[in-house]
């Protein structure tokens, strides 16, 4: 038997190469390869390695977004507090998008419903509301960004005559035949010291019956549509039953100026109060906060509004069942509140309330003369009176229907 011999350096130099191939070997099994098979998509990463977090996209609140049904067109998703005075400096934007037309929405049962289809009609026994959806009515931030946006027109530099006629011709082109029918006892006007809402009612051609503070609690209200009580709003506990209990039941209620201290704040409590704060004498930028299409309808949406000596300023502590309506840049200066608030509705039960806060007559300095301090653009008579006069309007309907 023949024995091979085999050269000392030859085994030395066998013996590495098989060492470093099994160390290869070993070392390829942990490492992953940046190689990648044709028509492979998904490779499991080591798990060692970091894995990338992926977020869902944050969709940016505010009015660019678009009101959806139900929602708070910018209020809640500006600021969730009405006391946040600071506008937004989004711009408005009410556009669905380009596909609007096509998308569906799902609801979390998994229920989808295609929007380009149209939608199923129903009969439905609730009250048609034409308000804009908000927790703040007029104190959100979509209220910010109208005051914001708003022009300051310059305010007027005298006075003018405005007739009659001029009301009459505004109440008959924005309601037409509205007065027909209508008697002194459909509306009572309560008397007060300051303010005489009775000299603008027949400017519109509207009759009413003027009753004292005292005989109001013995008045018949059952059917009167609305009750005007004058500034200052001095009544008696008895009256201040029977309006309580006239509006729960449905009625209407249109209280000016000092009011608020003397008729508001007893009737409603907790509501709304006066704040301490005076006005000065004199007419102050309004700016429709809450565009409510009954009661501005044939309005502009900036305007005047003639301020009295130390009317009283408003301090709002029921938001969303008190919808502030107008406001003012300049009186917001002044008011401890910092709203500038001028008028406001107050919902109670079935029925509704508005406060201006200075007076429904022209001109408080010179009573029963067609002298107009603040004529709103484009309708002679001032945005205030409007306003009133299309809330009356609301309670002959609202009274005509019951």
């Amino acid at each position: 038997m023949y024995r091979i011999r085999i050269p000392v350096s030859f085994k030395k130099a066998l013996t590495i190469s098989l060492t470093g191939l099994f160390f290869w070997s070993a070392a390829s099994v942990g490492l992953a390869s940046d190689w990648v098979e044709e028509g492979v998509s998904d490779i499991a990463p080591n798990s060692g390695q970091r894995q990338p977090i992926e977020r869902a996209p944050v969709s940016t609140p505010g009015f660019n977004s678009g009101p959806e049904s139900g929602s708070d067109q910018g209020s809640d998703s500006d600021s969730d507090s009405p006391f946040d005075t600071q506008p937004q400096n989004q711009s408005q934007n009410y556009q669905s998008g380009e596909d609007s037309s096509t998308t569906s929405t799902s609801s979390q049962s998994g229920n989808t419903h295609d929007t380009s289809k149209p939608l199923q009609a129903t009969i439905s026994t609730v009250k048609t509301d034409y308000r804009r959806p908000s927790r703040f009515p007029g104190l959100d931030g979509y209220a910010n960004n109208v005051m914001q946006n708003a022009p300051m027109i310059p305010l007027p530099q005298k006075d003018e005559a405005v007739n009659p006629p001029a009301y009459k011709s505004w109440l008959s082109a924005t309601h037409a035949g509205i007065t027909e029918n209508l008697n002194r006892e459909s509306i009572i006007e309560v008397k007060g010291k300051w303010d005489d809402s009775g000299h603008v009612l027949h400017s519109f051609g509207i009759p009413c019956k003027r009753v004292s503070p005292n005989e109001l609690g013995d008045t018949n209200l059952d059917n009167v549509y609305v009750v005007v009580v004058n500034c200052a709003g001095d009544l008696p506990t008895e009256a201040i039953l029977a309006l309580r209990r006239y509006v729960g039941m449905g009625g209407y209620l249109l209280t000016t100026d000092w009011a608020l201290d003397g008729v508001l704040k007893k009737t409603f409590p907790g509501y709304v109060t006066w704040n301490g704060g005076y006005t000065e004498s004199g007419v102050v930028d309004a700016v429709i906060v809450d565009p409510d299409p009954r009661l501005f309808k044939n309005c502009p949406p900036t305007a005047f509004w003639k301020l009295d000596k130390k009317s009283q300023t408003v301090k709002v502590n029921r938001p969303g069942e008190v919808r502030v309506l107008a406001r003012s840049r300049l009186l917001s200066r002044s008011d401890p509140s910092q709203f500038g608030i001028l008028a406001f509705t107050l919902d109670f039960r079935q029925g509704r309330v508005l406060h201006l806060v200075g007076h429904f007559d022209n001109n408080s300095d010179r009573a029963f003369n067609n002298a107009l301090p603040d004529p709103a653009p484009g309708i002679q008579i001032s945005l205030r009176q409007a306003l009133a006069a299309n809330f009356i309007v609301e309670a002959i309907k609202n009274g005509r229907s019951r």
